[in-house]
């Protein structure tokens, strides 16, 4: 699938000759096991380990029939497949979020947001936080909250360093 392309020492690229699925080789070089065994081979620095290449093709392989390797090479393709499609679907999810977050919440001071579920029609009412929660400072001392302190109806959410995000907080 190279031919007309070039290679170099970092990317060489190589023929797969007949009795070796291509797919079933990707697979098993990529495993974390043959990393770490053969990575012990490599030089260069940690971050960039190479392992030349007449290294490489003397490095054992363990194969199945071709017929086998081609059932695992077609099951990993599957996999891979029906993994992109989900991850796409994903996106997708994710994009509807984030355009969604814009359009389901006032803006700029804003008391009516963009978009609205059907019969809803009043103008949100501003409040301080105070008003709507109350909060335990946890000192991680004397002071940190015990079972006591949490309500028995409602919601109680721990924030910690953990939940601090770049773009906001993460409950989950």
């Amino acid at each position: 699938e190279l031919d007309g392309y070039e290679s170099t020492l970092d990317s060489p690229a190589f023929d797969i000759l007949q009795g070796l699925n291509a797919k079933y080789f990707l697979e098993y070089v990529s495993r974390k096991e043959f990393y770490l065994f053969q990575g012990t081979i490599a030089n260069g620095s940690r971050r960039a380990k190479r392992i030349h290449s007449d290294t490489f093709f003397n490095m054992p392989i363990v194969l199945p029939s071709i017929e086998e390797q081609e059932k695992i090479g077609k099951f990993f393709d599957t996999l891979d497949h029906t993994i992109a499609l989900h991850q796409d679907a994903i996106q997708h999810q994710q994009d509807l979020k984030k355009a969604m977050l814009q359009k389901l919440f006032p803006v700029n001071g804003a008391r009516i947001p963009t978009v609205r579920f059907a019969t809803f029609e009043e103008e949100w009412e501003q409040r301080k936080l105070s008003k709507v929660f109350n909060i335990l400072d946890g000192d991680r001392g004397k002071n940190y909250p015990g079972e006591k302190d949490f309500l028995e109806k409602g919601n109680t959410l721990f924030l910690d360093t953990g939940n601090v995000k770049k773009n906001g907080f993460e409950f989950k």
